[in-house]
């Protein structure tokens, strides 16, 4: 009873990756993979004080030393009062999809530190 129990279990097995076979390769084509374009969003406080901005992506990099700056800079009409929703929102109506944030301190010895968030954001490149 365990054996057949066993061979039902593969042979259930076998048919869902022949049909996934099937539907990835029908007509002779092949699949090709998902490629991405990466971006990163940075905000920050310098040593002294300053403020800073920067999106950097595959065909962009700009940046700016206040928010209202940054947001001509990029063409962004409509802020919010949050900064980072109001880059996000831009962003994402782009096709920009933000992946990770993450904060970070850099020493840079008896000078002080600099503060800043780090986000990275990915879009699906479309072949043309």
């Amino acid at each position: 009873m365990t054996r057949i129990l066993g061979l039902m279990k593969s042979a259930k097995l076998a048919l869902c990756l022949s049909i996934l076979y099937s539907v990835s390769y029908s007509a002779g084509q092949t699949v090709k993979p998902i490629q991405w374009q990466y971006a990163e969003y940075k905000q920050g406080v310098l040593p002294d004080g300053a403020l800073f901005y920067r999106f950097i992506s595959p065909t962009t990099d700009i940046s700016a030393k206040n928010f209202k700056e940054f947001a001509e800079k990029l063409s962004i009409k409509n802020t919010i009062s949050s900064e980072n929703l109001t880059i996000f929102n831009y962003l994402g109506g782009f096709g920009w999809e933000l992946v990770s944030c993450q904060r970070s301190v850099t020493q840079l010895g008896y000078a002080g530190n600099v503060v800043s968030d780090n986000c990275t954001f990915k879009k699906q490149v479309t072949s043309k």
